[in-house]
C-alpha cells in the first residue's frame, strides 16, 4: 500500500503543494521581520506533510530506504525543518536580527533540498510512466 503511494500521482501533486508552500514561506520570510501567524502555520503544515512522507517512504522501502542519498538527504532534511520550525517559535524581537539570517539560511537550504528532491521524484514519475506505456 505505501509502496504504491509513493508512486502515485496525488504524491506527485502532495510534492508539488509543499513545494509551492515552502516557496511561499521563503518569500514570506524575506518580508516579515518576524513571523507572522499564516507563515508559521504554513511552516507547520510544511514539517507535518514532510514528517508522514519521509515516514511513508521508510515504510514502503524498509531497509532499503538507507541505499538512497536521496532519502538519507530527506531525513537530515526533516531534522531541519524540525530545527527551524523550533527556532521560529521563539519569539522576535529588535535585537534578534542575526536569528532571522539564520531562519532565512535554514528555510533556503531546506527549499533547496526540496526542490532537487521535487526534481528527482518527478523524474522517476515520469520514467515509470514512460516504461508503462
Amino acid at each position: 500500500m505505501a509502496n504504491r503511494f509513493i508512486y502515485s500521482r496525488f504524491y506527485i501533486g502532495l510534492y508539488f503543494l509543499l513545494a509551492t508552500l515552502s516557496f511561499i514561506t521563503i518569500m514570506m520570510s524575506l518580508r516579515e521581520t518576524c513571523p507572522s501567524t499564516l507563515f508559521l502555520v504554513f511552516e507547520v503544515i510544511i514539517n507535518f506533510a514532510m514528517i508522514i512522507e519521509v515516514s511513508t517512504r521508510l515504510l514502503a522501502l524498509g531497509k532499503g530506504y538507507w541505499r538512497s542519498i536521496w532519502n538519507i538527504l530527506d531525513t537530515i532534511l526533516v531534522g531541519l525543518c524540525v530545527i527551524t520550525l523550533l527556532v521560529l517559535t521563539t519569539g522576535c524581537s529588535v535585537l534578534e536580527h542575526n536569528e532571522a539570517i539564520f531562519d532565512n539560511v535554514l528555510l533556503v537550504i531546506r527549499n533547496g533540498f526540496q526542490c532537487g528532491r521535487l526534481v528527482t521524484m518527478l523524474r522517476r514519475y515520469l520514467f515509470l510512466l514512460m516504461h508503462d506505456m
